[in-house]
């Protein structure tokens, strides 16, 4: 996936990445500490930078937790996409899509934890919005869907598919309670497959 930093100067690829590594150093003291025990001079001292270069990317913490909540729902949604850039819906193509969707949540986890411990209000509020995007970038394959569904049934299934990956996701990385095995990702592709397929 492109990062977004081609093209860029060196110098502008060096603040890309200092940006990003005040990030990842933000996301693992909340994630350990809590928001409310981890200040800007933790972030700074855990990133090995100043105060000032942290307030230079991130006006406050409250910035940073909004950093965290919009690229938890970007990568979402890039995830829905990939859903929507099926050019077919067979049971291997559909499992991978699952795999996927696992693998990233598991990698993520901790910024999730980390932004959703303290932001649960915000979250809620800009969920609706979100969801609905999500639904556009999962019904991206419009001819897939249009012989199968209604538009109205599509977006339905859509929400569904979009909610049951969410809460299997939030239980299994969030609450910590993955299986253990990989029967359940075989399970949720089932599930999916019999969502895609009109009665």
């Amino acid at each position: 996936m492109d990062d977004g930093r081609a093209g860029l100067s060196l110098r502008e690829r060096q603040k890309a990445q200092t940006r990003a590594h005040l990030l990842t150093t933000a996301t693992t003291l909340i994630a350990t500490k809590g928001f409310t025990a981890t200040s800007i001079d933790d972030i700074a001292k855990a990133a090995g930078a100043s105060r000032a270069t942290v307030y230079s990317y991130f006006e406050s913490k409250d910035a940073i937790l909004s950093e965290l909540i919009r690229s938890m729902w970007d990568d979402a949604d890039d995830l829905y996409r990939a859903f929507g850039a099926l050019r077919e819906w067979s049971r291997a193509s559909v499992r991978d899509w699952v795999e996927l969707v696992i693998r990233r949540h598991e990698a993520d986890a901790e910024r999730n934890r980390a932004a959703l411990e303290v932001s649960f209000v915000g979250v809620i509020q800009d969920q609706e919005a979100d969801h609905q995007r999500h639904i556009d970038s999962l019904t991206l394959a419009s001819e897939l869907w249009q012989e199968r569904f209604t538009p109205a049934e599509a977006r339905a299934r859509a929400s569904m598919i979009i909610s049951m990956i969410e809460g299997c996701a939030t239980r299994w990385f969030l609450h910590r309670a993955k299986p253990e095995s990989t029967p359940a990702i075989e399970q949720l592709a089932d599930v999916l497959m019999d969502m895609l397929h009109a009665n």
